[in-house]
Protein backbone atom coordinates (compact mmCIF):
# COMPACT_ATOMS: atom_id res chain seq x y z
CA UNK A 1 0.00 0.00 0.00
CA UNK A 2 2.89 2.38 0.56
CA UNK A 3 4.14 2.47 -2.78
CA UNK A 4 0.42 2.70 -4.03
CA UNK A 5 0.20 5.86 -1.78
CA UNK A 6 3.56 7.49 -2.89
CA UNK A 7 2.31 6.75 -6.72
CA UNK A 8 -1.05 8.52 -6.17
CA UNK A 9 0.83 11.42 -4.44
CA UNK A 10 3.13 12.14 -7.27
CA UNK A 11 0.53 12.28 -9.96
CA UNK A 12 -1.58 14.35 -7.28
CA UNK A 13 1.67 16.57 -7.37
CA UNK A 14 3.07 16.33 -11.06
CA UNK A 15 -0.53 17.11 -13.01
CA UNK A 16 -0.90 20.72 -10.91
CA UNK A 17 2.91 21.14 -11.43
CA UNK A 18 2.94 20.67 -15.35
CA UNK A 19 -0.54 23.01 -15.64
CA UNK A 20 1.19 25.74 -13.36
CA UNK A 21 4.09 25.71 -15.77
CA UNK A 22 2.85 25.39 -19.06
CA UNK A 23 -0.40 27.03 -18.29
CA UNK A 24 0.68 30.16 -15.69
CA UNK A 25 3.22 32.53 -15.10
CA UNK A 26 3.88 30.77 -11.53
CA UNK A 27 6.86 28.21 -13.56
CA UNK A 28 9.24 28.10 -10.31
CA UNK A 29 5.44 26.47 -8.55
CA UNK A 30 5.28 24.61 -11.28
CA UNK A 31 8.85 23.32 -11.44
CA UNK A 32 8.93 22.63 -7.98
CA UNK A 33 5.15 20.41 -7.87
CA UNK A 34 6.40 18.72 -11.11
CA UNK A 35 10.00 17.46 -9.86
CA UNK A 36 8.34 16.60 -6.27
CA UNK A 37 5.54 14.46 -8.16
CA UNK A 38 8.61 13.08 -9.76
CA UNK A 39 10.56 11.82 -6.55
CA UNK A 40 7.74 10.71 -5.27
CA UNK A 41 6.73 8.42 -8.52
CA UNK A 42 10.43 6.96 -8.76
CA UNK A 43 10.36 6.32 -4.90
CA UNK A 44 7.30 4.96 -5.25
CA UNK A 45 8.51 2.16 -8.15
CA UNK A 46 12.08 1.42 -5.97
CA UNK A 47 9.48 0.83 -3.25
CA UNK A 48 7.31 -1.54 -5.45
CA UNK A 49 10.44 -3.11 -7.02
CA UNK A 50 12.54 -4.07 -3.90
CA UNK A 51 9.37 -4.92 -1.90
CA UNK A 52 8.41 -7.75 -4.98
CA UNK A 53 11.78 -8.83 -5.14
CA UNK A 54 11.89 -13.07 -4.58
CA UNK A 55 13.93 -14.49 -2.08
CA UNK A 56 16.78 -15.83 -4.17
CA UNK A 57 18.19 -14.67 -7.50
CA UNK A 58 20.21 -17.41 -8.92
CA UNK A 59 22.84 -16.00 -11.43
CA UNK A 60 24.36 -19.26 -12.63
CA UNK A 61 23.41 -22.25 -12.16
CA UNK A 62 24.86 -25.48 -13.85
CA UNK A 63 22.75 -28.65 -13.66
CA UNK A 64 25.05 -32.42 -14.68
CA UNK A 65 23.41 -35.43 -15.00
CA UNK A 66 25.56 -38.87 -15.39
CA UNK A 67 24.21 -42.08 -16.42
CA UNK A 68 26.86 -44.42 -15.45
CA UNK A 69 25.37 -47.42 -17.36
CA UNK A 70 24.10 -48.43 -20.41
CA UNK A 71 20.78 -50.23 -18.80
CA UNK A 72 20.27 -46.72 -17.29
CA UNK A 73 20.01 -48.49 -13.36
CA UNK A 74 22.65 -45.52 -11.63
CA UNK A 75 22.75 -42.22 -12.27
CA UNK A 76 23.46 -39.10 -10.55
CA UNK A 77 22.68 -35.20 -10.72
CA UNK A 78 24.24 -32.22 -9.70
CA UNK A 79 23.13 -28.30 -9.21
CA UNK A 80 25.42 -26.01 -8.73
CA UNK A 81 24.42 -22.70 -8.01
CA UNK A 82 25.70 -19.39 -7.70
CA UNK A 83 23.06 -17.32 -5.75
CA UNK A 84 22.28 -14.00 -5.08
CA UNK A 85 20.14 -13.34 -1.56
CA UNK A 86 17.55 -11.07 -1.63
CA UNK A 87 16.77 -10.05 1.94
CA UNK A 88 18.65 -10.22 5.20
CA UNK A 89 18.24 -13.22 7.56
CA UNK A 90 18.23 -15.76 4.74
CA UNK A 91 19.11 -19.13 6.57
CA UNK A 92 17.77 -21.54 4.11
CA UNK A 93 16.96 -22.13 0.96
CA UNK A 94 13.81 -24.70 -0.22
CA UNK A 95 14.82 -26.76 -3.68
CA UNK A 96 11.42 -28.08 -5.18
CA UNK A 97 10.88 -30.69 -8.35
CA UNK A 98 13.33 -33.24 -7.88
CA UNK A 99 11.14 -36.36 -8.83
CA UNK A 100 12.17 -39.14 -10.98
CA UNK A 101 10.99 -42.75 -12.78
CA UNK A 102 13.21 -44.51 -10.59
CA UNK A 103 14.06 -43.82 -7.05
CA UNK A 104 16.10 -41.09 -5.04
CA UNK A 105 18.41 -41.03 -2.94
CA UNK A 106 21.55 -39.69 -1.38
CA UNK A 107 20.59 -36.32 -1.24
CA UNK A 108 23.69 -34.11 -0.59
CA UNK A 109 24.06 -30.19 -0.36
CA UNK A 110 28.06 -29.43 -0.39
CA UNK A 111 28.68 -33.40 -0.62
CA UNK A 112 27.02 -33.72 2.91
CA UNK A 113 24.43 -35.56 3.70
CA UNK A 114 21.04 -33.23 4.34
CA UNK A 115 19.30 -34.45 7.55
CA UNK A 116 15.93 -36.41 6.92
CA UNK A 117 14.04 -33.76 8.74
CA UNK A 118 14.28 -31.28 6.00
CA UNK A 119 13.48 -34.00 3.28
CA UNK A 120 9.86 -33.84 2.70
CA UNK A 121 8.28 -36.02 -0.21
CA UNK A 122 5.38 -35.61 -2.01
CA UNK A 123 4.06 -38.44 -4.54
CA UNK A 124 6.77 -38.99 -6.56
CA UNK A 125 8.26 -35.27 -5.82
CA UNK A 126 10.92 -34.54 -3.20
CA UNK A 127 11.04 -30.79 -1.27
CA UNK A 128 14.42 -30.12 0.23
CA UNK A 129 15.03 -27.38 2.50
CA UNK A 130 18.69 -26.58 2.65
CA UNK A 131 20.28 -25.11 5.58
CA UNK A 132 22.57 -22.21 4.65
CA UNK A 133 26.42 -22.29 6.89
CA UNK A 134 25.84 -18.77 8.28
CA UNK A 135 22.57 -15.95 7.42
CA UNK A 136 23.00 -14.64 4.19
CA UNK A 137 23.62 -10.47 3.59
CA UNK A 138 21.15 -8.58 1.44
CA UNK A 139 22.25 -8.69 -2.18
CA UNK A 140 25.01 -11.13 -0.98
CA UNK A 141 26.23 -13.72 -2.68
CA UNK A 142 26.47 -17.82 -2.38
CA UNK A 143 27.56 -20.69 -4.05
CA UNK A 144 26.38 -24.31 -3.41
CA UNK A 145 25.62 -28.04 -5.03
CA UNK A 146 22.82 -29.77 -4.46
CA UNK A 147 23.39 -33.32 -5.60
CA UNK A 148 21.33 -36.68 -5.57
CA UNK A 149 21.76 -40.89 -6.50
CA UNK A 150 19.28 -42.25 -9.03
CA UNK A 151 18.50 -46.11 -9.47
CA UNK A 152 16.63 -47.46 -12.40
CA UNK A 153 15.58 -43.34 -13.86
CA UNK A 154 16.42 -44.16 -17.29
CA UNK A 155 15.29 -47.48 -18.60
CA UNK A 156 14.05 -47.06 -21.75
CA UNK A 157 14.35 -45.65 -25.23
CA UNK A 158 13.87 -43.42 -25.66
CA UNK A 159 14.85 -41.46 -23.15
CA UNK A 160 15.04 -37.60 -21.41
CA UNK A 161 15.61 -35.31 -18.70
CA UNK A 162 12.98 -33.11 -17.41
CA UNK A 163 14.23 -29.56 -16.10
CA UNK A 164 11.99 -27.45 -14.31
CA UNK A 165 13.22 -23.71 -13.01
CA UNK A 166 12.35 -22.98 -9.13
CA UNK A 167 13.86 -20.08 -8.97
CA UNK A 168 14.26 -16.67 -10.80
CA UNK A 169 17.20 -17.34 -12.83
CA UNK A 170 19.48 -15.48 -14.95
CA UNK A 171 21.89 -18.47 -16.86
CA UNK A 172 20.94 -22.35 -16.61
CA UNK A 173 23.38 -24.82 -18.51
CA UNK A 174 22.34 -28.09 -18.73
CA UNK A 175 24.85 -30.87 -19.32
CA UNK A 176 24.01 -34.90 -20.11
CA UNK A 177 26.59 -37.54 -19.65
CA UNK A 178 26.06 -40.62 -21.09
CA UNK A 179 28.13 -43.71 -21.30
CA UNK A 180 30.39 -44.71 -23.53
CA UNK A 181 28.65 -48.28 -24.33
CA UNK A 182 25.43 -46.55 -25.17
CA UNK A 183 25.68 -42.58 -26.93
CA UNK A 184 22.84 -41.00 -27.97
CA UNK A 185 21.99 -41.33 -31.70
CA UNK A 186 19.79 -38.17 -31.31
CA UNK A 187 18.54 -35.41 -29.49
CA UNK A 188 16.28 -32.88 -29.09
CA UNK A 189 15.08 -30.57 -26.78
CA UNK A 190 11.80 -28.35 -26.26
CA UNK A 191 10.00 -26.37 -23.75
CA UNK A 192 6.71 -28.29 -22.04
CA UNK A 193 4.14 -26.25 -22.94
CA UNK A 194 0.62 -27.63 -21.00
CA UNK A 195 0.47 -31.06 -22.95
CA UNK A 196 2.29 -30.13 -25.85
CA UNK A 197 5.83 -29.35 -26.72
CA UNK A 198 7.58 -26.76 -28.99
CA UNK A 199 11.39 -27.85 -30.36
CA UNK A 200 14.03 -24.79 -29.21
CA UNK A 201 17.63 -24.27 -30.42
CA UNK A 202 21.03 -24.19 -29.14
CA UNK A 203 21.20 -28.33 -27.72
CA UNK A 204 24.63 -29.36 -28.64
CA UNK A 205 25.29 -33.12 -29.01
CA UNK A 206 28.99 -33.94 -28.92
CA UNK A 207 30.66 -36.20 -32.03
CA UNK A 208 29.90 -39.59 -30.78
CA UNK A 209 26.88 -38.55 -28.90
CA UNK A 210 28.70 -39.23 -25.00
CA UNK A 211 27.51 -35.67 -24.19
CA UNK A 212 24.28 -33.22 -24.79
CA UNK A 213 24.50 -29.67 -23.66
CA UNK A 214 21.97 -26.63 -23.79
CA UNK A 215 22.19 -23.02 -22.23
CA UNK A 216 18.81 -21.53 -21.18
CA UNK A 217 18.81 -17.60 -20.25
CA UNK A 218 16.81 -15.97 -18.19
CA UNK A 219 13.91 -18.83 -18.67
CA UNK A 220 10.81 -18.48 -16.60
CA UNK A 221 9.86 -19.48 -13.13
CA UNK A 222 7.97 -23.26 -13.19
CA UNK A 223 8.93 -23.45 -17.11
CA UNK A 224 9.71 -27.01 -17.59
CA UNK A 225 11.95 -28.24 -20.69
CA UNK A 226 12.80 -31.73 -21.73
CA UNK A 227 16.02 -32.95 -23.48
CA UNK A 228 15.00 -36.55 -25.14
CA UNK A 229 16.93 -38.88 -26.63
CA UNK A 230 17.65 -42.01 -28.75
CA UNK A 231 20.46 -44.63 -27.82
Amino acid sequence: MVDRALAVLGILFTLPGFLLLFLSESQSVGVAFTLTGFALLVTAFVYYYFRNLPAFTVKEQKVLVEIKDPQGKLSTVKRTYRVRSNYKHQSSMTHKNIASDGSVSNICWNGTPVPAAQIKQFLHEYIIQVPLDMPVKPFGEFSGTLSWDLADSFPGNPEGVIYCVDFPTKVVEIEILLPAARPALDATASRIDGIGYTPIDGLDRSPGGRRLAITLRRPKVNSEFLIGWHW
